[in-house]
């Protein structure tokens, strides 16, 4: 949605243009300040709420939202979250292991995900604080080939790649937030990351389809339908 047209109380009908993000409001007062070419009227006529959900495929939390939790999370299952593969936690002493050949090997339970800044092409450990990532644990399961696409332990060369992953946040613990029960996923590698999800498996992959929640819908459904194979997500929207 680019454009939101807006009724003043006495029925003329002004367009507000511009991208909508998060929530925020607008008021008469603010607006027509920045439009002196439109007649003015009283602050109390018009007021706006423009909302855009956050957790959606196309628009989904950040590592750094699921940090803040409570203070920005909206929902808690169900929601989409992006960041840069830094590496893989350490349960046993609190450390991220990161690069090629770590130093504890990677034991494909986990990855984290931060920004990209907090990458490290070494080979040893890193104080978890350093990266200050979240912790996204890959399900036993291996729902939607989750856990065999993203393992590190399978292939390390996907650190410092894009990615989203589907899942729900765990706060118990605030120092280390974490998506759990993560059963979809989108790789978009980049940052000079390997690209070989779909070599991963050595096969085409099944398609599968969902709507921008991630909820599974049938491939010819109607509105926007995004099919996920290999990593890759695709958009179409039918009428």
């Amino acid at each position: 949605m680019d454009n939101v047209n807006t009724t003043t109380s006495n029925g003329d009908i002004y367009t507000v243009a511009g991208n909508i993000g998060e929530v925020f409001f607008v008021t008469a007062e603010s607006y027509f300040a920045e439009a002196p070419d439109i007649p003015a009227v009283k602050a109390e006529d018009i007021y706006i709420e423009i909302v855009e959900q956050k957790g959606t495929l196309e628009n989904p939390y950040t590592y750094e939202d699921v940090i803040a939790g409570d203070k920005v999370l909206i929902d808690k299952s169900g929601i989409w979250v992006s960041g840069v593969i830094n590496g893989e936690y350490n349960e046993s002493n609190g450390k991220v292991s990161v690069g090629a050949k770590p130093a504890i090997p990677y034991a494909g339970n986990n990855i984290v995900i931060a920004a990209l800044e907090s990458f490290s092409d070494g080979e040893g450990l890193l104080d978890y604080g350093t990266v200050a990532g979240v912790v996204v644990e890959l399900p036993a399961a291996n729902v939607n080939n989750v856990k065999t696409h993203l393992s590190l332990k399978n292939s390390s060369n996907i650190v410092k790649g894009n990615v989203k992953v589907f899942g729900d946040f765990d706060g118990t613990n605030p120092e280390i937030p974490r998506i759990v029960n993560t059963r979809d996923y989108v790789y978009d590698g980049g940052n000079g990351a390997g690209s070989a999800v779909k070599e991963l498996n050595g096969e085409e992959g099944e398609a599968r389809y969902v709507d921008v929640h991630g909820r599974a819908v049938s491939k010819d459904a109607k509105g926007i339908v995004i099919k996920i194979q290999n990593g890759k997500a695709t958009k179409s929207v039918r009428l």
